[in-house]
């Protein structure tokens, strides 16, 4: 059910509850039993709504800006920066021949290329159908979108560490459960790319 057509209904339910209202509001009528019931079943509905909707606006006001993603992307590019950093104050620059150079620089090249050839072939999660199912139902609120941010930035790591310090922020941020064997799952489907 969409917000919209949720907030409908809770705007019906409202105008259908303010007449039962209005007889406990009126000094000069006393509601009968069958009005407390009919007030208290109006209020049980409004309030079963009411979570309703309230749910479906805290995940909407998350899914369409993706700022979870964006939150753990920045979190995990920050990281790579750290140790980017580090290695570079390591290495030591020395001049050399220009031949020396030029042999340095055609090294490079083709150790550009071979990177490049091998991402292209990078191993992907393989899940089934029903997998990929779940794993949106059950770990991503029911948001596909979400799911395919998070199995695209993890196919773009290299190593299992990064990949698995997403996931655990993933972890963090949707709540999942290490108990959770759907959560297990994913686990089992991501760790195996980098096999």
């Amino acid at each position: 059910m969409s917000i919209d057509q949720t907030l409908s209904k809770l705007q019906n339910i409202i105008h259908e509850t303010l007449p039962e209202l209005e007889l406990f509001v009126d000094g000069n009528i006393q509601p009968s039993s069958s009005d407390c019931e009919n007030l208290q079943k109006h209020l049980h509905l409004l309030q079963e709504h009411l979570s309703v909707f309230k749910h479906l606006k805290t995940h909407k006001e998350i899914s369409p800006s993706f700022d979870l993603h964006s939150k753990v992307s920045e979190a995990a590019a920050l990281k790579s920066d750290i140790v980017t950093e580090e290695v570079l104050k390591e290495e030591k620059i020395t001049i050399e021949k220009p031949n020396t150079l030029t042999n340095e620089i055609e090294t490079l090249r083709n150790s550009a290329e071979q990177k490049t050839q091998s991402t292209q072939t990078t191993k992907q999660i393989e899940v089934s159908l029903n997998q990929k199912f779940q794993f949106i139902n059950d770990l991503f609120n029911q948001n596909a979108t979400e799911y395919g941010l998070a199995v695209d930035h993890i196919n773009e790591f290299e190593n299992w560490q990064d990949a698995e310090s997403y996931i655990l922020s993933l972890k963090s941020a949707y709540n999942w459960k290490d108990s959770n064997e759907t959560f297990k799952r994913f686990i089992q489907a991501s760790k195996k790319r980098f096999e």
